[in-house]
């Protein structure tokens, strides 16, 4: 990751991963199911940014904004993909709280008008919030939600 090799180990059973049972939810609040308008860029743009580890940075390809309303406030993030499909990495003011330092929301592509159905009680963790070996990629610096998101996944405990 970030140009550096690294080695990591696997084992068949871990105590820690055999002990959670489940992950913590959001009560579902449909309201947290909202129709946004994705913009796709000109062309795709490599950004760099951080990590979950503070001396590592990564390059994530960054696709188009995405723009919805929530907390009756005009919200604009940028899309991006990491493995598969359009996403977005974001914060929100429940982060290091009730939820990890940030969260990722998967979407289906938009449809020929440019609308996208971005139902954040599908807003998940990513890999850091379960093990300290992650090199999760952050958000962009911008990519915040302004009000909290009380949608998807909570802090687990582990």
């Amino acid at each position: 990751r970030g140009g550096r090799f690294a080695v990591r180990l696997r084992a068949e059973t871990n105590p820690e991963r055999e002990a959670l049972t489940e992950v913590p939810i959001f009560d579902y609040d449909e309201s947290w199911v909202i129709e946004g308008r994705y913009t796709a860029f000109a062309e795709p743009q490599h950004v760099e940014v951080g990590t979950i580890r503070p001396d590592l940075r990564q390059r994530i390809w960054a696709f188009g904004e995405v723009e919805f309303t929530a907390g009756e406030e005009t919200q604009k993030l940028v899309a991006t993909s990491i493995r598969s499909g359009l996403g977005v990495e974001f914060y929100d003011p429940t982060n290091g709280v009730e939820t990890e330092a940030w969260r990722q929301l998967k979407f289906d592509d938009p449809d020929p008008e440019g609308r996208v159905r971005l139902d954040f009680t599908y807003a998940s963790n990513m890999w850091f919030a379960f093990t300290p070996y992650a090199t999760c990629p952050a958000p962009l610096p911008d990519n915040r939600v302004s009000v909290a998101v009380r949608a998807g996944e909570r802090r687990p405990t582990l």
